[in-house]
């Protein structure tokens, strides 16, 4: 018969033994001997001692032990895997600890509630371990995060939980919880495992020492973006602080981050909510005073969740019942005042790339920033944007929507705008450098396209410039593209 492999301890005292270690190498080697004594035990006996009073306490502290990382000397935008030296092989070893208590959990009969008091117990915490850890980083390697996802799995399974939406919503503070995967009944809000969760984090995640800890960061955001209507609306007052600190940080890295949940919070969250005690302002705030930092990757996240904002702070804009400037006008101006001084490619891209959307929640109201508007995609089209055409495309974007939306107003620059796509179809004709067939084919046909919508809108201007070019030098790559256009119009448009 085999010897007993905790030698006359209980599992309890065997943890106690190597916690107070020291000595990061000296006690993962001793973590590592406890996982395969764990291993070998009987499940009976695993069992017997998870449900043991107190061993809540210590599993805390084994947990604490790579969840909780500070960092003090280093700043974030310094941040290196050398900084994390030992965290991924530390956090893995934990999880493998974790993982194999659990996994004498799903062979214990439904009456036992010992076992079921210490889940609930450690959960919280075992939480901010595997939520820090599910998602590849520096800290992390690829067996840490395959480990934290098992982990994941099999608090999915003890609490009966489909997705981790629901998981997040069991209660862990009263009750019984089932050990068999039967589902769930909803608890009371300050009792479910994210509300433990939060109480948890929020120690160490304050306004003035959240950047110290990069793990629990990862772990707070990542908890945030799976938690969704109708349930975050619970923890609103809870969760909006850090992602307005994170966007008001220094590094950009940070800033997009934080409007990344901020734009979450808005999508899961109802208008009303979000403009109790004004919520809804200070976001608005948080998010306008962001377009003053110019970087491409966080323009793309901060323009979707302006507009987003702005819908809660502002009545539509097509809506408003007089012409005074609203907060719509206000960003919109500086959008297009950004792009038209902007010389840096990938910025020109990433501030034109929402100027639609812009248009179309504005709608009608757009044309009080036509000229700009006008003036912006001459300037566009006009300049080459690399083999990609990107800011281009985008241009031909905005005319589309422009010419769709204020159509009244567009005969009043109908020259100009005939002008300005025929130089670009030209040039788009001529071009012999690298960009690709595809790309000439779509800078094509978005052109067309507009010149279609122009014509529509203008004809008595449009189609008599289009027909004069068709009896002119002009090269034949135009002239097709003019024919083109006017005899579509003639066969579908003046009946549209």
């Amino acid at each position: 018969m085999d010897e007993d492999p905790f030698s006359g301890k209980t599992l309890h005292e065997r943890l106690k033994l190597f916690l107070n270690e020291t000595n990061e190498e000296r006690f993962l080697f001793e973590l590592t001997n406890f996982n395969k004594q764990v291993e070998k035990a009987e499940n009976s006996y695993i069992a017997s001692c998870f449900g043991s009073v107190s061993i809540h306490e210590t599993l805390h502290q084994l947990i604490d032990r790579a969840a909780v990382c500070e960092i003090t000397d280093v700043e974030p935008s310094e941040y290196t895997k050398d900084v994390f030296r030992g965290r991924a092989a530390l956090s893995e070893n934990v999880l493998e600890s974790v993982h194999c208590l659990l996994n004498c959990l799903k062979y214990l009969p439904p009456e036992d509630v010992a076992c079921g008091k210490t889940l609930r117990k450690i959960s919280p915490r075992l939480l901010h371990l595997v939520s820090g850890n599910v998602v590849k980083n520096l800290w992390t390697r690829s067996s840490t995060v395959l480990k934290a996802k098992e982990v994941l799995q099999q608090l999915k399974t003890l609490y009966g939980a489909d997705e981790y939406s629901e998981l997040l919503q069991v209660g862990v503070s009263s009750g019984e919880v089932s050990l068999r995967g039967d589902k769930y009944e909803l608890s009371n809000p300050a009792e479910t495992l994210y509300s433990q969760y939060l109480a948890e984090v929020k120690q160490v995640l304050t306004k003035d020492s959240w950047r110290n800890y990069p793990v629990s960061v990862a772990s707070f955001v990542w908890v945030l973006l799976h938690t969704k209507s109708p349930y975050l609306s619970d923890y609103l007052g809870q969760v909006l602080p850090l992602p307005l600190n994170m966007v008001d940080d220094f590094a950009v890295e940070n800033k997009i981050v934080g409007v990344r949940c901020l734009h979450h919070i808005m999508e899961n969250v109802s208008h009303e909510e979000l403009r109790w005690y004004g919520r809804a302002d200070v976001v608005f705030e948080a998010l306008k005073h962001q377009l003053y930092t110019k970087h491409a990757s966080l323009m793309t996240v901060l323009h979707p969740a302006l507009l987003l904002i702005l819908s809660v702070v502002e009545r539509p804009a097509t809506r408003a019942h007089s012409r005074d400037t609203t907060r719509h006008d206000e960003i919109f101006k500086m959008i297009i005042y950004d792009s038209e001084m902007e010389n840096n490619i990938h910025l020109r891209r990433s501030l034109t790339a929402h100027i639609p959307a812009f248009i179309d929640v504005m709608g009608i109201n757009a044309v009080c920033h036509m000229a700009s508007l006008v003036g912006l995609v001459s300037n566009y089209l006009e300049i080459y944007d690399g083999p990609e055409e990107t800011s281009r495309l985008n241009a031909l974007s905005v005319l589309k929507s422009l010419l769709l939306t204020v159509w009244p107003r567009v005969p009043a620059y109908a020259i100009v705008l005939l002008k300005c796509l025929l130089k670009f179809l030209y040039d788009v004709g001529a071009d012999e450098t690298v960009t690709p067939q595809c790309v000439k084919e779509e800078m094509t046909r978005s052109a067309t396209e507009c010149l279609l919508l122009l014509t529509k809108a203008a004809p008595d201007i449009v189609e008599p410039g289009l027909l004069s070019i068709c009896g002119t030098d002009t090269p034949l790559f135009v002239r097709k593209i003019a024919g083109k256009v006017c005899e579509t119009f003639r066969t579908s448009g003046r009946d549209s």
